[in-house]
């Protein structure tokens, strides 16, 4: 809105990434290992995705230069909340507000973008902090995730080069898939689990930290005249939402390691197992033996959340891995993954957002379909 009335502006955007850390600065290459879990508490994003002192080089090259106006700027909960659930780091903070500004005197406007690639960098991506998934009872103080298969992270990869997207297969693995599961629909197909060493059920527990995550972050902003408003969460999953069949794989394509959910359960629960791996998508190249060293993705076995929920069972004498709900992920006839869970989130992100500013926008982001690379049903307009 402007003086003379309202006015049309035509927006060109570009993304501004920020997925690693700043410090320590090794992590700033995924292929390295060095310091991954020791540093998990103490890590930065201050300076990501590039300093105070060198933005004004590239907010101009991004305005006058090649015409954008527009940033989809990257701010990982990581970054925000690395140390413990909560813990803000408001030194973070006031780099944020600082570069936002920054890029209002360049002309650029920003859509703040809660990203996150696969859950975490815990689980081959970027995103959550670590005692997201040890709030669920995974462990993260070593590469058992990685080692389990429960997830592929390009820090362990030692078979020659790691192949491209590769990362992407983790949205269908334990790790990866169970965080979505519980973050959305914990309550459902995981009733009575808490987060460890609360009282306080896990869905409640994730997205209580999460919206506060969000509330930190606008609040921070809100009084940014360039600030167009944030997006609900990059390219979230449905986790199993939707299958119909454990025993089934279900991966939207053939590649890497694949295998089915109930197996991914196997896995975790310190099984080793022999499956199809695919180089490159549909090229099936060999068997691989996955969790040779029978490791379990666990803190310990009686966190095992999916058989705490009674998914499956382990018998005491043989050992054997028993299914015994290999529907438990199904949705009832009519229901959709966007309406049922979808749609309470986006409400309760725009409520928070809208909390510390009316004026900011909500932009809901649809969710990678981990089933199907079908579109599901467009979701009722939420005003």
């Amino acid at each position: 809105w402007m003086a003379m009335g309202p006015q049309m502006m035509r927006f060109r955007g570009v993304n501004l990434p920020a997925k690693t850390p700043s410090s320590p600065a090794n992590l700033v290459d995924t292929r390295s290992s060095d310091q991954l879990y020791e540093s998990k508490l103490h890590v930065s994003f201050i300076n990501r995705p590039f300093s105070l002192e060198e933005a004004p080089a590239h907010f101009r090259r991004l305005s006058y230069l090649w015409g954008f106006n527009l940033i989809r700027l990257s701010v990982s909960w990581e970054a925000v909340m690395h140390e413990c659930p909560g813990c803000v780091d408001t030194e973070y903070l006031l780099y944020l507000k600082e570069l936002v500004d920054m890029a209002a005197s360049f002309g650029l406007y920003v859509i703040i973008d809660p990203h996150q690639d696969v859950w975490s960098r815990f689980t081959g991506g970027d995103g959550a902090p670590w005692w997201t998934l040890d709030a669920v009872g995974f462990d993260t103080s070593s590469s058992v995730l990685h080692d389990t298969g429960s997830a592929v992270l390009h820090q362990h990869w030692t078979d020659g080069e790691m192949p491209r997207m590769l990362w992407t297969t983790n949205y269908w693995k334990l790790a990866t898939a169970t965080m979505f599961t519980l973050f959305f629909s914990g309550g459902d197909f995981a009733p009575g689990i808490s987060a460890l060493n609360t009282t306080i059920p896990i869905q409640d527990f994730l997205q209580g930290q999460y919206l506060e995550f969000i509330d930190v972050v606008a609040r921070t902003v809100k009084d940014c005249p360039n600030v167009l408003g944030f997006g609900t969460m990059n390219e979230p999953s449905n986790g199993f939402v939707g299958v119909e069949d454990l025993t089934e794989v279900h991966s939207p394509t053939l590649h890497g390691h694949v295998l089915s959910i109930f197996d991914s359960m196997r896995l975790g629960s310190g099984e080793s197992l022999n499956v199809s791996y695919f180089p490159s998508h549909f090229y099936r190249e060999s068997m691989a033996t996955l969790n040779p060293n029978a490791k379990i993705a666990y803190l310990s076995s009686d966190l095992d959340v999916w058989k705490r929920a009674g998914v499956y069972e382990i018998d005491e004498m043989s050992g054997k891995r028993n299914l015994l709900r290999p529907g438990h992920f199904s949705l009832a006839p009519g229901e959709t993954f966007s309406t049922k869970y979808m749609l309470p989130f986006y409400k309760k992100v725009q409520q928070v957002v809208e909390r510390n500013n009316p004026e900011f926008v909500t932009y809901a982001e649809p969710y990678f379909d981990t089933i199907s690379v079908d579109m599901s049903p467009k979701a009722p307009v939420f005003d």
